[in-house]
């Protein structure tokens, strides 16, 4: 399916509570604001840095969160403020998006880690954060949901002017029943005697 056709969970949740997490000393986790050199050499965040100097975002929340393991990244989450791509979300809200664990740290806990630290650090009363997530990315949806996020509708990404690039998340539909993936059934084969 492609990005255009896949449909999306947007999930909210308030700055008025954490979740306890299990292991929170042992990461050592830096957020990146922008000056004009980007932690993670990427194209896209050469383009972020220049939306920010820019002004495209409502305020000047965007950042990177960045998660070591002995030199290693093995987590990274990208901070998002108000902008023509998220119309759905409020002047000073903040959207929690392209969320990647390093593969071999995957179910450790992360992303759950990750999206406390970000909410614990950017709080502000009234501020909501958002986070959306391809309906059948399952792994995602649990951890966002494990520290408190709630699904408030489902939707689309929809072309701008008929251009993907300047594309936009859409919310067409009210929350959405989610249904947990089927538990895995083991088969253990025994030894005739």
């Amino acid at each position: 399916m492609s990005a255009l056709n896949a449909r999306y969970i947007f999930l909210k949740r308030s700055t008025t509570h954490s979740v306890a997490i299990s292991h929170p000393n042992r990461y050592r986790w830096v957020t990146w604001r922008p000056g004009f050199v980007p932690l993670d050499k990427t194209l896209a965040d050469v383009a972020w840095i220049g939306f920010h100097h820019l002004r495209f975002f409502s305020n000047p929340g965007y950042c990177r969160l960045f998660a070591y393991d002995l030199g290693k990244v093995v987590h990274r989450s990208t901070i998002f403020p108000r902008w023509a791509r998220y119309p759905f979300m409020g002047a000073d809200d903040l959207q929690i998006g392209n969320v990647w664990t390093h593969p071999q740290y995957r179910g450790r806990g992360l992303a759950k880690e990750a999206f406390n630290k970000i909410i614990t650090d950017n709080a502000k009363t009234g501020r909501t954060f958002w986070y959306i997530v391809s309906d059948d990315n399952m792994a995602s949806m649990s951890a966002a949901t494990a520290v408190g996020f709630t699904p408030v509708g489902t939707g689309v990404r929809r072309k701008r002017f008929g251009i993907k690039l300047f594309g936009f998340f859409d919310i067409t539909e009210g929350p959405p029943v989610i249904q947990e993936a089927p538990p895995v059934i083991q088969q253990v084969k025994t030894a005739a005697t």
